[in-house]
């Protein structure tokens, strides 16, 4: 990575828009990496990705390092000469935000936890950071605790560029061994890390930072957040999500999770009940098949468990020739057939051809569904068990 000071990115990272020379054009798969005399436009690095805009008004869809210079990846050719950049700048800053808050954040939990961070992805969505030891949600909180009071105390980024690593005094994050030139981006009381990113001059500017997992992954800790606008976005969603399903329990916004548990009891009780009402449904049908029956047909909407049982009991107990459970569902009808004299097998094969029937077995129990209704399943057996 070439830090040149000289680079505009780094020397006025907040510019929108520059005018420079296009020094070189060169075709590249579908398209052409534009080289110019200077830029504005941040190449990918770090974790962070490369800056998107405009050059002469063609669209740059990518920005990175090839062949030891700044490359602008365009879908169009550029003739040399004169150029005005235009940066996108919404992306830009956003991207600023969130390594920022990356460096807040990892060298918090640096500082507390003595660990460090060995993965740093950033998406469009959000921010993945994940460090070689384990943390929880709880300890997770208060990192982000500290990491927003150190962007409320508008700390100042401090970025000082070091010939060698040798003549750096204090001791740094960094997440690989670095010769030659060495970038150190500071937050004072808050990091010190090797970067060659771009940063917010002061941390206030982030405004606001939210971690959203905390999960344990490999040996350590994968973690996610957001940051700055990203948060204020994704607090927007939280607050229209929350306010649609309080409008739905008929509560305040910030009692949801109370009423979601008194709905979920409700629903457990009311699920209890229809399961009950559904093994008395059974239990009745059980009651009416004769002893000795050639066929005991039972209709219910169950699960498949409870139905094989009394299907089961059919057998031993009243021990008819064949069990039949029909389960009817809202677009199809689930069957057993059980058998401890018939190959049910051979009734399955002849569903598959009359009622387009799927499943499987054996030769005492075979399960599948069809989409036919249960008085057409009905029907077609009870021609093929008259046979």
């Amino acid at each position: 990575m070439n830090f040149d000071s000289q680079l505009q990115f780094y020397s006025t990272p907040y510019a929108r828009e520059y005018d420079t020379v296009i020094l070189a054009c060169t075709p590249h798969q579908d398209g052409y990496w534009v080289q110019t005399e200077n830029t504005i436009f941040y190449p990918e690095g770090g974790g962070q990705p490369g800056d998107q805009g405009k050059i002469n008004g063609v669209a740059v869809l990518d920005t990175r390092w090839v062949d030891g210079h700044v490359a602008h990846f365009t879908k169009s050719p550029l003739p040399l000469g004169k150029a005005h950049m235009e940066i996108d700048w919404q992306r830009r800053f956003d991207h600023m935000q969130q390594h920022s808050a990356e460096h807040l954040y990892s060298g918090t939990v640096h500082r507390l936890l003595g660990l460090d961070n060995v993965g740093f992805h950033m998406s469009a969505e959000q921010v993945t950071a994940d460090f070689n030891g384990v943390f929880d949600w709880n300890t997770a909180k208060q990192i982000e605790a500290e990491v927003n009071r150190l962007i409320q105390a508008n700390v100042i980024a401090i970025e000082e560029l070091y010939d060698e690593e040798s003549q750096i005094q204090q001791d740094y994050r960094a997440k690989k061994s670095l010769e030659g030139q060495v970038r150190l981006v500071t937050f004072p009381g808050g990091d010190i890390c090797a970067c060659c990113g771009t940063h917010v001059e002061r941390t206030g500017e982030i405004g606001l930072f939210k971690l959203l997992t905390c999960e344990k992954y490999k040996q350590g800790t994968r973690t996610t957040f957001v940051a700055g606008n990203r948060a204020l976005a994704y607090f927007e969603i939280l607050q229209n999500e929350a306010t649609q399903i309080s409008h739905l329990l008929s509560c305040p916004p910030t009692q949801i999770a109370l009423a979601t548990t008194a709905l979920q009891e409700k629903l457990d009780q009311t699920t209890s009940q229809l399961h009950q009402a559904q093994i008395d449904q059974l239990r009745r049908a059980y009651e009416q098949v004769d002893f000795g029956a050639p066929l005991a047909m039972l209709v219910c909407a169950i699960d498949a468990k409870d139905m094989r049982s009394v299907l089961n009991q059919c057998l031993q107990e009243k021990q008819a020739s064949i069990a039949l459970g029909l389960m009817p569902q809202a677009a199809q009808t689930s069957f057993i057939v059980m058998s401890n004299t018939f190959d049910c097998r051979e009734l399955a094969n002849f569903m598959k051809e009359e009622c387009q029937a799927k499943g499987g077995g054996n030769a005492q129990m075979v399960q599948g569904s069809t989409p036919c209704t249960v008085e057409e399943i009905q029907r077609v057996l009870l021609q093929k068990i008259s046979l």
